[in-house]
């Protein structure tokens, strides 16, 4: 989405920033024209995230500058979670970079409706990644209406001890988009 308004007024943004535009301080897209008209000072570059099915992917993503990593294992099924071991080794290579690894919990590929063993599963996991020094966890946990099963995301964010949050692409296939964008906490985030 891109900053709306016209000539004069204040841009409204929705938090979304398009590649290869420069962003100010309260995340909305901005060319340095706008920025110094504003009152602007600092510009900063959008955070490049890199989606990380392997170590030697954490490995490229570092070394090529990502701002932040998203680790997941069976990148062909959608992204499922990754081993305790690879989370660990994730973060021995990420940690002394200062890039942050946000942990994908997913047990399956398919949907995301999930019964109460998965559900028990996720947990787990998602304690086990923030044990071992992860930045928060990404999920997307759905109702079999479609909606955002709010309980159990819930259950989850209170499962990491206060860290990061994100909710992944299951919102683009939830009944009520504008809905399924209603975190239950302020520590959840949504992307799409």
């Amino acid at each position: 989405m891109e900053v709306a308004g016209a000539i004069g007024a204040a841009p409204q943004c929705c938090g979304y920033r398009a590649r290869g535009t420069r962003a100010f301080e309260n995340g909305c897209s901005a060319d340095p024209w706008f920025a110094e008209h504003a009152g602007i000072r600092e510009l900063r570059s959008p955070a490049i995230e890199v989606l990380a099915a392997s170590i030697a992917a954490v490995r490229t993503a570092v070394s090529a500058g990502a701002d932040r990593i998203e680790l997941c294992d069976n990148y062909a099924e959608g992204g499922t979670t990754s081993s305790a071991g690879t989370i660990a080794a994730a973060l021995e290579i990420a940690g002394p970079a200062g890039v942050p690894v946000m942990v994908l919990i997913r047990p399956r590929g398919g949907g995301f409706v999930y019964d109460c063993d998965e559900h028990a599963t996720m947990l787990r996991d998602a304690q086990t990644a923030i044990r071992l020094g992860a930045a928060g966890i990404v999920v997307g946990v759905l109702t079999e209406g479609g909606e955002v099963d709010q309980p159990f995301l819930r259950s989850l964010v209170a499962s990491t001890e206060g860290r990061s949050v994100t909710f992944h692409r299951a919102i683009d296939i939830a009944c009520d988009i504008d809905a399924a964008r209603k975190p239950p906490s302020k520590a959840v985030a949504t992307e799409s």
